[in-house]
């Protein structure tokens, strides 16, 4: 069995390897002093910028001679941000936050870009609209070596530089526009107790990097609940093919496909209208009238056509869509099959839900929370979509270090109208 130093060694060695072979040009580490800490922090310099692991700063002779100041949105929340250079991050407008495309982003790109942009909207009430003629805005752009954006809102054509690999992304996009909203990693969160004071202030030298990834993280996995694994913010420098600490992908290695709570709550702290916003939409009432959509309103929750019995499906979303009500005893009900109600498998896991005669049973009450419809008979289960457009239940939490294949979507929209 390899000891530890050994571990670490040959980690060294593995990494030594990686990043001589994907350093980019002009690329050097350098000190430089943050005026909120007093303290001197590592960065790197690329092509005359500086910047802390994926995240620019900006021009680095203007930060190296004037320092690091307001640079984390959580401490400037309210303050204004000048266009370029060493300009404060700031927070954004979370009601309509304006974004176009370079023209090089090609189309499967601009989707990703849409269908995360529409799971920050329903997890988080922020909101991405099309850019008319707005000054400050966020503009996705391809590049051809990291994958970079801008902490909070600086002002400006605010770039997220992205390559072919982290364009076609989910979790990458996901992982840039956390940045643009203000979200660092989670090791750099301030409650985070992970990562040591070193590692939170600034960019992973190779050093820092063989002990996130020897010992901290490994404390990480044990002490779950006061670390957020499951965060697009997550930075895990863990050796593969083709990834290293300057991968194509810095984003998560678990790769989520969407927000984890901590993501939430984070944003909600920092746009708390926008939160109040999702938490009032997000709520079906008694008696009321809706459709259960994908995020971004693909698809909706719907019955099978050409069977002679009412079966729950997945449907393209149409004006005839079948509507669903929510009765006074938590039961799904739909119009278009009266008597009745959406049921779970008699095998949860085996099986999707199906309609049953209306009754008293537990296995038709269910629960809408944090944009999951999950069983209140089973309330660890919920009502996901598959890889191949099928429906059905898996367990959703309180599994340990279990998550979801990336393959499958457990988030709805409940939309009762225009919107």
């Amino acid at each position: 069995m390899m000891t530890s130093s050994g571990n670490r060694t040959a980690l060294a060695g593995l990494l030594c390897l990686t990043l001589a072979g994907t350093a980019l040009s002009g690329e050097h580490p350098a000190w430089v002093r943050d005026n909120d800490t007093l303290r001197d922090v590592p960065v790197r310099i690329v092509d005359g910028m500086a910047l802390i692991d994926d995240i620019v700063l900006g021009q680095w002779h203007g930060i190296e001679a004037q320092g690091l100041s307001g640079w984390r949105p959580e401490r400037v929340k309210g303050k204004r941000a000048a266009p370029g250079g060493n300009a404060p991050a700031k927070l954004w407008h979370g009601d309509s936050i304006p974004y176009a495309f370079d023209d090089s982003y090609n189309e499967e790109g601009r989707r990703v870009v849409r269908q995360a942009m529409a799971l920050y909207r329903l997890q988080t009430g922020i909101r991405f609209v099309p850019r008319r003629q707005e000054n400050h805005y966020v503009r996705f752009e391809r590049g051809g070596g990291e994958c970079v954006s801008r902490l909070g809102k600086v002002g400006g054509a605010q770039a997220i530089t992205m390559n072919a690999d982290c364009m076609v992304s989910l979790t990458d996009t996901l992982h840039h526009l956390g940045h643009t909203l203000g979200l660092q990693h989670a090791h750099q969160r301030p409650a985070s107790p992970a990562a040591p004071p070193f590692l939170r202030e600034g960019s992973m030298d190779l050093a820092s990097a063989i002990d996130w990834q020897s010992d901290h993280l490994a404390q990480a996995r044990k002490a779950r609940p006061g670390y957020d694994l499951e965060s697009v913010m997550h930075y895990d420098p863990h050796l593969r093919a083709g990834f290293d600490l300057r991968s194509v992908s810095t984003a998560p290695h678990y790769h989520p496909q969407w927000l984890s709570d901590g993501d939430v709550a984070q944003l909600a702290s920092l746009y708390p209208g926008a939160a109040r916003r999702a938490k009032d939409a997000s709520l079906p009432r008694e008696g009321q009238a809706g459709a259960l959509t994908t995020p971004g309103g693909e698809a909706c929750l719907g019955l099978a056509a050409g069977t002679s019995t009412p079966i729950p499906a997945l449907v393209r979303c149409e004006p005839d869509t079948p509507r669903w009500r929510w009765d006074a005893q938590f039961r799904l009900r739909t119009d278009a099959a009266p008597g009745l109600c959406l049921t779970m498998p008699d095998k949860a896991d085996q099986s999707p839900p199906r309609l049953a005669p209306c009754t008293t049973q537990h296995r038709q009450i269910w629960a809408f929370q944090d944009n999951m419809l999950t069983s209140r008979h089973l309330h660890n289960y919920g009502l996901i979509r598959t890889a191949q457009g099928k429906l059905a239940m898996r367990h959703l939490r309180g599994s340990g270090d279990a998550m979801l294949p990336s393959s499958l979507g457990p988030l709805w929209r409940w939309q009762t109208g225009a919107d």
